[in-house]
């Protein structure tokens, strides 16, 4: 992958992986946007490069790569649904690692996307399904009360599952 010139973090301790992993996210989002059939090969593609990243430097936390490619690291492991175990170890990096060196709100997206590969309900309702009668978004399977859930989400920043649904439910 070539180095773009992407705006790092100061004190950013490793700017050429930096760099990598914000080209990942950004070809990852591009495929997204253009439902190229192609997104699988690319997510199998940043999987291995991100788990040679971690095998080599750790887990990509924001001291080592800023904000920004942290966050990208996180979306091509939560998009990596062809090798949960992959995810539930990035899953136990994220939770070991010190406060403020991974967003708390990816941890709670990775864990709804693991438990859903695992067929289990989710804690926080971050993964959402269309509904076929009426064509509104919902949470997929949760765990606890929509209350119950809501409060979890609130303790670690994330706005309500009601407030989520509306970017999704747009008529």
């Amino acid at each position: 992958m070539g180095v773009i010139n992407y705006d790092l973090d100061e004190n950013v301790k490793l700017p050429q992986i930096a760099r990598e992993i914000l080209a990942m996210g950004e070809a990852d989002q591009k495929a997204i946007e253009r439902n190229d059939s192609s997104i699988k090969k690319l997510t199998v593609v940043h999987t291995g490069r991100v788990r040679e990243i971690i095998s080599e430097f750790g887990y990509p936390v924001i001291s080592l790569v800023g904000k920004k490619a942290s966050h990208w690291a996180w979306l091509v492991i939560q998009h990596s649904d062809h090798d949960v175990g992959f995810q539930e170890s990035c899953l136990e990096l994220m939770e070991s690692a010190p406060g403020g060196e991974v967003a708390k709100a990816n941890i709670a997206y990775l864990v709804d996307r693991v438990r859903e590969n695992r067929g289990l309900p989710q804690i926080y309702g971050t993964q959402v399904i269309q509904d076929k009668k009426t064509n509104k978004f919902k949470p997929n399977k949760l765990k606890y009360s929509v209350e119950k859930t809501n409060e979890l989400r609130r303790k670690i920043g994330l706005e309500s599952i009601e407030k989520y649904l509306e970017k999704f439910n747009i008529d």
